[in-house]
């Protein structure tokens, strides 16, 4: 080889070098997206790297997040849209066992946005040349072209329902619930493994006499009650809990029988918490977290309550610390799913009170039992050198009081 051949191959080498090294990145290639947040990061800004933290959120399933986008030399999270949305039910239809055995002529008949984010239902119509429903081989089917509509629900891209002529359950190949159950009212057809939390069933109604199943089933509860069955990230203690930006828009179930809040504001763990509410709400006292409860008197309280029983305060208040709130000394808690004071002194009778070691400090204490150790006994300080100390609830306040010993 000689030495213009060597250059030439070197010359070509390093242009090509060159071409490579100002290739631009392709736009999807300068962002990652982070499952810690569910935000987008340009390439190695991401908690994950810079923090080395492990994390794992279902962006899709819980915010709706499938990717991320460039553009103006930011990065941008992309949202399930309604196309989107659209296109992962078309392809469920023509890929499930109906369509796909003698399906034809799929047309899009409605769209409608349901009421939880990112979820929409969908009205298809399509023919098919034989009776029936699901994978029919093997059976003797006489040719008729037979028209069929099918209602498709989908959450956060994820096919909830789907219904054929609201008979036949397209998504667990079965026939749909309901049937002809006579009834004359909604609860004659009410089933107890699909209620929603206030004890409603969404999912069997009664018309025209015989019970019969809705069909579509994405949070059917949703505009009228709450919690429909498998449809929440959490249920526990009568509330329901979503993941969703709520900050902006809050949170609305449309029941007179739910306390509704955006919770957990601007963290990856935002989003709507309903509360159902008791008896009368105005005296429920019923809580999930401590952020439920406030007094229950405008002036030196001393219970507590829901906030959503408590009304409006338009008195003058004495400039005294009077009561187990009052100037700090106490606060209202969520305690065993009750709204209640909480304070180390605060008592109702003698038995909430106790004699023995501060459990935070370890020192001499008395006052409610929650805050006392009473198997660690400070022997003087408690029953007194003379053994006349009693403790005592004196006016909501546990006490050591001198009582009187029969000297013999």
């Amino acid at each position: 080889m000689d030495s213009n051949t060597r250059l030439g191959l070197v010359l070509g080498f390093g242009l090509l070098l060159l071409f490579a090294g100002c290739i631009e990145k392709a736009p999807e290639e300068k962002c990652s997206l982070s499952l810690c947040n569910c935000k987008c990061y340009p390439l190695g800004k991401t908690p994950e790297a810079l923090e080395g933290k492990l994390c794992g959120i279902n962006c899709l399933g819980e915010k709706g997040v499938y990717g991320c986008a460039y553009s103006n030399n930011q990065c941008a999270e992309k949202y399930l849209t309604e196309n989107d949305s659209r296109k992962i039910a078309y392809d469920f239809i023509v890929n499930a066992n109906t369509y796909r055995f003698d399906g034809s002529d799929l047309n899009l008949t409605r769209s409608y946005a349901l009421a939880c984010p990112y979820c929409w239902l969908f009205t298809y119509q399509f023919k098919s040349r034989y009776p029936g429903y699901g994978d029919r081989s093997g059976q003797n089917l006489a040719q008729a072209d037979t028209y069929h509509a099918i209602e498709i629900s989908l959450e956060k891209g994820m096919v909830s329902g789907a219904v054929i002529d609201g008979k036949w359950d397209e998504l667990y190949q079965k026939p749909a619930q309901g049937g002809p159950v006579k009834c004359i009212s909604n609860s004659d057809c009410e089933i107890q493994e699909s209620k929603c939390a206030d004890g409603s069933d969404p999912y069997h109604v009664c018309g025209n006499g015989t019970c019969t199943t809705l069909t579509f089933v994405a949070d059917p509860c949703l505009t009228d009650h709450v919690c429909p069955r498998g449809r929440w990230n959490q249920i526990s203690k009568g509330a329901c809990f979503k993941y969703q930006s709520c900050a902006g828009t809050g949170c609305n179930d449309n029941s007179d029988k739910t306390l509704d809040e955006c919770i957990n504001n601007g963290t990856s763990n935002e989003g709507c918490r309903y509360t159902v509410l008791t008896g009368n709400a105005s005296n429920s006292s019923g809580c999930v977290t401590d952020s439920d409860c406030v007094p229950e008197q405008c002036c030196h309280p001393t219970t507590c309550i829901n906030k959503a029983g408590k009304g409006v305060c338009n008195v003058l208040c004495t400039q005294v610390c009077q009561g187990p709130i009052d100037c700090g000394a106490g606060s209202c808690a969520c305690i065993d799913g009750k709204c209640a004071v909480d304070n180390p002194l605060y008592c109702v009778t003698d038995s909430d009170c106790a004699c023995g070691t501060d459990i935070g400090t370890g020192g001499c204490a008395v006052g409610n039992k929650k805050y006392v150790n009473a198997g660690k006994q400070c022997p003087d300080f408690c029953g007194g050198i003379a053994g006349n100390l009693e403790t005592r609830c004196v006016d909501n306040k546990c006490s050591q009081l001198t009582v009187a010993k029969n000297v013999i």
